[in-house]
């Protein structure tokens, strides 16, 4: 395997590990949430979602109050 094969295969790999990281995230069964540091949420899995009763991560930032966005734990309705 030459070095240009060799890079096209760490490329793939590399893809695909991501990939599979990001679905295990998303379907993994207990929430999970990953905020910035100002708060704002970046990640948020089905199960999260689901236990927090909204549909999207961007359906979240409706949840935020105050400038220090803190997390008000109100459902979507």
């Amino acid at each position: 395997m030459d070095g240009r094969e060799r890079k096209v295969l760490e490329a793939v790999q590399g893809h695909f590990g991501q990939e599979l990281l990001a679905n295990m995230i998303e379907f993994f069964p207990y929430p999970i949430q990953v905020f910035d540091r100002d708060g704002t949420a970046v990640l948020i899995n089905r199960a999260a979602l689901e236990m927090i009763g909204i549909r999207s991560i961007e359906d979240s930032s409706k949840m935020y109050t105050g400038g220090r966005k803190k997390f008000s734990g109100a459902s979507n309705t």
